[in-house]
């Protein structure tokens, strides 16, 4: 069959095709709100001493056993992002392969839209806007406090980044929060919660070393996070784009067909 179901209701595929002005403005708000806490002198010392005391918290831990620094020294080694890559694209997975054969056109439609549209806001806006234009960012906690400890100084043999000059906002936390965004969105249940929780553990080996405060993450990356998702959900562009997407792959499924037919029937022709 060339045919393929209609992959949401009628009710849905209207709801996903107009605007929601009235999200997309509180989800503005709260992200004004996120900013003007870092400026506005009250919330401003809150954030210091949240940032401050979760820092020596947790990096004080890494003043115990070797087995114990070597596993967050494992866990900041750019290695260690291959594997948290394969995490994700399993979590992925079970979305694309879960239900009916039907869907899977629209499902990788729309995980290939999260990830190109991931990678395009941690490149164009975190890196190439806010670090280089901007020129917005500040030294990590481990850059700042003297007496912070250094996985560096601990385990010499692994080779890991545990400070950083321009640590707001953090890549990693950014990508973490856009993945269980995404995931949430499209999933949702328990895979949703399993994927909040997995990209919360994402952020906290960059906590642990230092690296990041934890006002980069509730801030920085969760206000960029909301930004370009309340435009994506809160406006027909994810749904049109998806439909895009889910389109040339039908029609290239299609072509597929028609050549593997079109080959069969010459290959007939050709026998004795």
């Amino acid at each position: 069959m060339n045919s393929y179901p209609k992959l949401f209701s009628s009710s849905l595929n209207s709801k996903m095709k107009r605007w929601n002005l009235k999200a997309l403005f509180l989800l503005h708000l709260l992200i004004l709100f996120l900013f003007a806490s870092l400026f506005f002198p009250p919330t401003k010392a809150l954030w210091k001493i949240l940032d401050t005391t979760l820092f020596h918290l947790l990096n004080s831990t890494l003043e115990g056993p070797l087995w114990w620094q070597t596993f967050w020294a494992a866990a900041n080694h750019p290695w260690a992002d291959w594997l948290e890559d394969l995490c994700i694209l399993s979590f992925f997975a079970a979305y694309l392969f879960t239900g009916s054969p039907f869907v899977r056109p629209r499902r990788l439609a729309e995980l290939l839209l999260c990830a190109a549209y991931s990678a395009a806001v941690i490149y164009f806006f975190n890196r190439l806007f806010i670090r280089e234009q901007l020129h917005y960012y500040w030294p990590s906690p481990s850059a700042f406090f003297e007496n912070a400890i250094h996985l560096n100084d601990k385990i010499p043999w692994i080779s890991i980044k545990d400070s950083s000059l321009k640590s707001f906002p953090g890549d990693h936390a950014t990508t973490a929060l856009l993945f269980a965004s995404f995931y949430g969105y499209l999933v949702r249940g328990r895979l949703a919660l399993f994927a909040a929780a997995y990209a919360a553990l994402l952020c906290l080996p960059r906590l642990i070393t230092g690296a990041h405060w934890v006002s980069d993450i509730l801030v920085g990356s969760a206000s960029i996070v909301l930004f370009f998702l309340s435009w994506l959900f809160c406006s027909p562009l994810f749904h049109t784009l998806s439909n895009l997407l889910e389109k040339s792959f039908i029609l290239l499924l299609r072509l597929k067909r028609k050549w593997a037919r079109l080959e069969f029937g010459a290959r007939d022709e050709l026998r004795p």
